[in-house]
């Protein structure tokens, strides 16, 4: 991620579909419909742009040290010395895929489709780690840490809200006071400090540094709209027409007047509609699956 109800926590969640955690897709094709000869609800595969859009309530606070890492599963080694002072845009370290973790999926991929696809994305996330802003670098503690001056917005994360960023990357502006009054700005770099232990709903938090040019103080109602890369044309079915086999997720398919299950690869979701990464015919009918994952 180079992507939480209070003052600083009411959340809605849309995507590009109109859609909300609770709401059903606003599509007609997506939507589930019953069939007179079979009364089961059904639902079509269709193809359109996917991204997430959250509209998040915050607050401003003093800022703290920028985390950079990578992904789970992988390590980061720095390529500078601790205490380095370094400009937007320095090499500050690389991401490594992480051997055992690796080892794990790589034993499992052979029976796990999903465990699969995940050694496939790992292998994807290694490469080089550039600073956000400029700062000093602190890997002292052997947590990789950029020390830079300024002014954080901040709102908690719920579990579910911080899987469905994390598997995107992710970009805010956030709406602040400033002293010349409300300001939209575009957030010079955003990312999740981890929840600690014997947290309750909050698992982590998101936070977003703003750019040394927007003056505001700390302790004040913001706003964030986080939105996340948008994967054009990607084939979306509804999260209730997913199911799962032995070794991963499958749809199934009205086939000729049968039913055909078909294995694929799952990406993110919006909580309405899930992203599938393996091919399928747009328009098809779907039935509900004989399980769920």
């Amino acid at each position: 991620m180079s992507w939480r109800a209070s003052a600083a926590g009411l959340v809605v969640l849309v995507a590009l579909c109109g859609c909300t955690d609770d709401a059903r897709p606003e599509t007609p094709a997506a939507a589930p419909s019953a069939t007179a000869a079979d009364e089961k609800p059904r639902a079509t595969v269709l193809q359109r742009d996917f991204a997430l859009d959250y509209r998040l309530d915050a607050t401003t606070a003093d800022g703290v040290p920028i985390t950079l890492d990578g992904p789970r599963g992988t390590r980061v080694v720095p390529t500078v010395e601790d205490g380095t002072a370094v400009e937007a845009g320095d090499q500050v370290a690389r991401v490594e895929v992480d051997r055992a973790y690796r080892a794990e999926l790589a034993a499992a991929a052979g029976t796990s489709r999903i465990d699969a696809a995940a050694l496939s994305a790992l292998e994807d996330a290694a490469g080089v780690l550039r600073a956000p802003v400029a700062g000093v670098v602190d890997h002292a503690d052997g947590h990789l840490t950029l020390a830079a001056t300024g002014t954080d917005v901040v709102t908690p994360l719920s579990g579910l809200q911080d899987l469905r960023l994390r598997a995107l990357d992710i970009r805010a502006v956030a709406t602040v006071e400033t002293v010349v009054g409300q300001r939209d700005v575009a957030c010079a770099h955003v990312w999740v400090v981890p929840g600690q232990d014997g947290d309750d709903e909050s698992t982590a938090t998101l936070r977003c540094r703003l750019p040394r040019t927007a003056e505001t103080a700390p302790g004040l109602r913001a706003g964030l709209a986080v939105t996340s890369q948008t994967i054009a044309d990607a084939i979306l079915v509804p999260n209730a027409y997913v199911g799962a086999d032995d070794s991963g997720y499958v749809v199934t398919v009205v086939d000729g007047g049968s039913n055909r299950e078909i294995p694929v690869d799952v990406g993110p979701s919006d909580g309405v509609v899930r992203v599938i990464r393996t091919p399928l015919p747009v328009g098809a009918e779907l039935v509900l699956p004989a399980t769920t994952p």
